[in-house]
């Protein structure tokens, strides 16, 4: 059992947990099945088990800093916001949040954590060999599927769902939306790891990766995972050059760094006509062979119109603007004291939005900020807001007063584009959770590298201070 709670075995357990949790809610949008939640609340319920001992071995109780403190506060707050449903409703609307709650808790509570430890004691061999054999195989899944949509056919889920193109999109059993959410994750991991591997091997098989999550996301159409995902091949692009050119001044590294990013994005844009460009012509060659593509059965083409209901109105795309939704959940939320206050939560908030317009289309509100502040209510929002503050000041420590950190200038684009896709959606909390998950860990990775410097290097001003405190005391 102590072997067991050494610091590298339980940070090993931690990402296994939580590896294996983002997958198996990703999975589980595409394919329900009641063992797999088993297994994933066995590994979280064993990882806070062990947490919790590991802690009370300690000689020294553990230190919470200001981020962690507003993130645990964010958690109660949202506790509160249930209980005031509860009240108001007569029901018991924690359980009616569970998976929302869990899903939040574990992004707070564990990814974030999990991130900081990363930064300070550094990647363990077995974590990073996982995520990187999660992305290989989520790629060689996303390459059979797109093999398939090309050849215009569709894979059947055992559940009635299926992976499929439905109006030029690409829906993995989900809205377009939720699969541009999702291969943005993988898009922007193929990038970091085919940039940050040490070994040719690696760098090749990464980047063959990349055009395969990029076709798949072009191929969503979703838009803000689409710019996002432009951010972060820009960026990408600027900082290497910006980096490799070393013995350059800065102001030529600078302009040689900004001419590549722009570069990139005209060549983003111009293999992005090309993918739809490919698409369609594979689909006129499927139309006109004599060989027919697979049938979709009679319950999974009644899974499809449930899903897409909503999308058409006598034969044409009744997609609703964001400012209208926008303006309707600034209307919803000050209805009443109460939901100023405290919210509705976040599966009442479609119904707060059909409340206002008189609809009953269930939309979100497609911007994660008043989600936030529709389900817990504006101090949850305040509350929030506070935590991202502390991290836009550790992005501009890392960027303009951490020169020997260069090496993780693209984890703050990563963190960056993921806000930017969420200004017109809500997937960092509540919905996407592998999104948020990744969003959490980035966050994590740069509070834990700007606050606690590795050795022989200068601490911080924050990182000193604990330091001071540790030392008083043990006196």
């Amino acid at each position: 059992m102590t072997r067991l709670l050494q610091k590298k075995n339980l940070m090993n357990v931690a990402f296994l947990a939580c590896a294996l949790h983002a997958m198996l809610d990703n999975l589980m949008t595409m394919y329900s099945n009641p063992a797999l939640w088993v297994v994933d609340h066995a590994l979280l319920g064993a990882v806070a088990a062990l947490a919790i001992v590991y802690f009370a071995m300690r000689k020294e109780p553990p230190r919470l800093d200001a981020a962690q403190v507003i993130l645990i506060l964010y958690l109660v707050w949202y506790l509160i916001s249930c209980l005031s449903m509860s009240i108001t409703y007569d029901n018991d609307w924690v359980s009616y949040n569970a998976e929302p709650l869990l899903n939040t808790a574990v992004s707070l509570l564990v990814i974030f954590p999990l991130g900081c430890a990363v930064s300070r004691y550094g990647w363990t061999k077995f974590g990073k060999i996982l995520l990187q054999a999660i992305l290989l195989l989520w790629s060689a899944f996303i390459l059979f599927a797109l093999i398939r949509v090309f050849q215009g056919k569709v894979i059947l889920l055992s559940n009635g769902g299926a992976v499929y193109m439905y109006y030029d999109s690409l829906w993995l059993n989900c809205n377009r939306n939720t699969t541009g959410a999702i291969e943005l994750v993988f898009f922007m991991a193929c990038c970091y790891w085919a940039c940050r591997s040490k070994s040719v091997v690696g760098k090749v098989l990464f980047g063959v990766t990349i055009p395969i999550h990029y076709a798949a996301l072009i191929l969503s159409n979703s838009r803000t995972a689409i710019y996002s995902a432009l951010f972060v091949w820009a960026a990408t692009a600027g900082i290497m050059t910006y980096l490799m050119l070393k013995n350059k001044k800065s102001t030529l590294r600078l302009a040689i760094a900004l001419s590549v990013s722009v570069a990139a994005a005209a060549v983003y844009y111009l293999l992005r006509d090309q993918v739809f460009a490919l698409y369609n012509a594979c689909s006129q060659a499927v139309s006109t062979s004599s060989a027919a593509p697979t049938q979709v059965s009679d319950q999974t083409a009644a899974a499809i119109a449930d899903q897409t209901r909503d999308l058409l109105v006598n034969g044409s795309l009744k997609m609703d603007s964001r400012l209208a939704l926008w303006r309707a959940t600034l209307e919803g939320i000050v209805t009443s004291f109460r939901t100023f206050i405290f919210g509705v939560t976040p599966p009442s908030v479609p119904s707060l939005i059909d409340q206002i317009r008189g609809t009953n289309l269930n939309w979100y509100t497609h911007n994660q900020f008043l989600e936030i502040a529709a389900s817990t209510g504006v101090p949850g929002l305040c509350i929030f807001l506070a935590w991202l503050i502390l991290m836009v000041r550790d992005m501009y420590r890392l960027v303009f007063k951490r020169k020997d950190l260069t090496a993780l200038w693209l984890v703050p684009v990563m963190i960056l584009a993921l806000l930017i896709a969420n200004m017109t959606e809500a997937t960092l909390l509540y919905y996407v959770f592998l999104e948020g998950y990744c969003f959490f860990f980035l966050c994590g990775i740069i509070h834990g590298a700007v606050n606690d410097a590795p050795a022989g290097k200068k601490l911080s001003r924050q990182a000193q201070r604990n330091k001071d405190r540790k030392k008083k005391a043990r006196k």
